[in-house]
């Protein structure tokens, strides 16, 4: 299976809270509360929070499925097998299931499992090439394939749409997420992100802003957004944060190393989490500035935050898990 640094991973991100529940979050406060049960044998490929922020999903590249319990650093179950070789994960909300996204050299698949026990409900779908990313959205799942196309699923009507003449990319896709609004957001290697705001290729927003630092041919690995945001970060180690709306920038910054990994934080949406090599990054958008750097000993190569943003996972190489409390 190919490293995370490879596949630019989809951040399943929470909205932008109401303006009463707006929590301003104080780094002072971050403290490392890691345990040595929590780890993967292998490079951790992907990390996933349940809606308590008391399980931990991990992947890693032995093939395998991991589920943490954070109150007794426990394995709760391990699911293993020569197809499994998670990339990446989202949270359903309201649900005792989540998504896994398992790459296979002749292709992948997207399965339903559970927290509990690791049942196996379903496999929502098989394809060629695997997937460079994933997302839900109120009963929707998207993602790309290697071959361009650009999928969504109805889990409530079992139906699938193949938005293959979406892609205006000159290149592969390889990033995807839902706004708050239900609108699909997709990032290329051609340096662009697109904003799809309805089924036909002319109703988009380009974000012309949003390209290379240095040079277009530098790709897009990652581009979250929440309500009122949209952030990409690209191979070259440039960042960019634009309004969804106006496109306007509303923060750019230049980093050392490639950008596969960014995270709103869920309840201080001025807050963005970005890792870059072995660097964490806390930037305040708003105010224009980084607030504080964690470094770790090697390459960190996956990323997650708890739903009540209380908590950050951060997975490494040797397949160390680092938790922090916020």
């Amino acid at each position: 299976m190919k490293s995370i640094f490879t596949l630019s991973l989809i951040v399943a991100l929470s909205p932008l809270l109401a303006q009463q529940d707006y929590k301003k979050v104080n780094l002072d406060s971050l403290t490392d509360i890691s345990h040595h049960n929590i780890k993967a044998p292998q490079e951790v490929t992907s990390l996933l929070f349940n809606s308590k922020g008391d399980k931990l999903f991990i992947g890693s590249t032995d093939k395998s499925l991991y589920t943490f319990d954070l109150n007794t650093h426990q394995n709760l179950w391990t699911k293993s097998g020569a197809e499994y070789a998670p990339i990446a994960a989202v949270h359903i909300p309201r649900s005792t299931f989540f998504l896994s996204a398992q790459s296979e050299e002749s292709g992948g698949k997207i399965k339903l499992l559970s927290w509990d026990v690791g049942q196996e409900s379903s496999t929502l779908s098989t394809y060629t090439g695997g997937p460079t990313g994933i997302d839900y959205y109120e009963g929707k799942v998207a993602w790309a394939g290697k071959n361009d196309k650009l999928f969504e699923f109805d889990i409530n009507t079992n139906q699938y749409t193949t938005h293959a003449n979406w892609i205006l990319h000159r290149g592969n896709v390889t990033t995807v997420t839902y706004t708050s609004e239900g609108t699909i957001v997709t990032g290329g290697d051609d340096g662009v992100v697109f904003k799809w705001d309805g089924p036909e290729p002319e109703e988009i927003t380009y974000f012309n802003n949003i390209v290379s630092c240095v040079t277009s041919s530098e790709y897009i690995k990652n581009a979250p957004t929440n309500s009122s945001t949209i952030a990409a970060g690209d191979a070259s180690g440039c960042l960019k944060v634009m309004g969804v709306q106006s496109g306007n920038l509303v923060y750019t910054d230049t980093l050392t190393s490639a950008i596969p990994l960014i995270l709103f934080h869920p309840t201080d949406p001025s807050l963005l989490i970005v890792a870059s090599a072995s660097e964490l990054h806390f930037i305040d958008i708003e105010g224009g500035e980084k607030l504080k750097k964690l470094s770790m000993k090697e390459t960190i190569t996956a990323l997650s935050i708890a739903e009540d943003g209380s908590k950050i996972a951060v997975g490494l190489k040797s397949g160390e898990v680092k938790l922090y409390s916020l």
